[in-house]
């Protein structure tokens, strides 16, 4: 077989993607996917409110959960061992929140 044959000859035949028809629309370019609401460029007009109450939320539950957290490691290992198991649940959810910012 002659190089340049070779070259354009795939190993694993011809691949799925050349029988694909190109395609004419693109989401993220066309402006037509994306309809804003408001100037400001909020989706809904209560979206504000929305927000500021999860936040507000989310927090208040978290707290609550970490205090729940310190009196029972201070319970289970008291005051030298709770300091680690404190530690232990800190790293944790340190891991679970980078998660909620990365995805």
């Amino acid at each position: 077989m002659k190089l340049k044959s070779l070259l354009n000859e795939n190993i694993l035949g011809a691949l799925p993607s050349s029988k694909l028809m190109k395609m004419k629309w693109n989401p993220v370019t066309d402006k037509s996917s994306v309809k804003e609401a408001n100037a400001d460029g909020t989706i809904s007009p209560d979206e504000d409110r929305k927000r500021e109450k999860l936040v507000k939320d989310t927090l208040r539950d978290i707290k609550k959960i970490i205090d729940k957290a310190k009196k029972e490691a201070d319970k289970i290992g008291g005051t030298f061992r709770g300091i680690g198991i404190r530690h232990e649940i800190h790293k944790q959810v340190k891991e679970i929140v980078n998660h909620l910012v990365r995805n």
